[in-house]
């Protein structure tokens, strides 16, 4: 009897070799075929089970394959991985990645998981956010020496925009 090739395993009582199935190996001493675990992957034939990379998961023990995170998602910068984190309010990811990218100047999100940023220009005409990372539609603000008036129209809903501030508002004191 010749030994088995390495990925392969002899079981009892047949004289031919076989090959484990995806997601498992061949047992240390070569007789049954165990599952990978949690964050590993193999594929049939394997002798070894392989990490995921930096990037990509893997949730369940005896995986063929790792899986990317969902946009809105990222795994954390480290291998063999075994879930997905949600992006915070202010940050978004596509997929398979590695950590989130906080919105933009201008920008905002307002969920968890988002994939884009929302433009505060379509909420708002001529606002936008003091800095990066804005997680909700009431850090767009208009620009210095403009004030923010609202409209109510027939239907019920209000509309904002940015106007020029009169003169005198920028000279009023309280209590003056």
């Amino acid at each position: 009897c010749s030994p088995c090739e390495d990925g392969t395993l002899s079981e009892p009582g047949v004289s031919v070799c076989s090959v484990c199935p995806s997601g498992s190996v061949p047992s240390a001493d070569g007789l049954q075929c165990e599952h990978c675990q949690l964050g590993f992957f193999a594929a049939s034939g394997d002798a070894v089970c392989t990490g995921c990379p930096v990037g990509f998961i893997a949730n369940q023990s005896g995986e063929a394959f790792c899986s990317v995170c969902l946009p809105g998602t990222f795994a954390n910068l480290v291998a063999n991985a075994t879930s997905c984190h949600f992006c915070s309010p202010g940050t978004i990811a596509g997929s398979a990645e590695t950590e989130c990218t906080r919105c933009t100047v201008g920008t905002f999100a307002e969920e968890t998981a988002n994939t884009k940023c929302d433009s505060c220009e379509i909420y708002i005409p001529g606002t936008s956010t003091k800095g990066e990372g804005s997680n909700s539609s009431d850090q767009c603000i208009c620009p210095a020496s403009y004030v923010m008036r609202s409209e109510e129209s027939t239907d019920g809903s209000t509309t904002y925009t940015c106007q020029g501030a009169p003169e005198c508002l920028s000279a009023w004191v309280p209590g003056g």
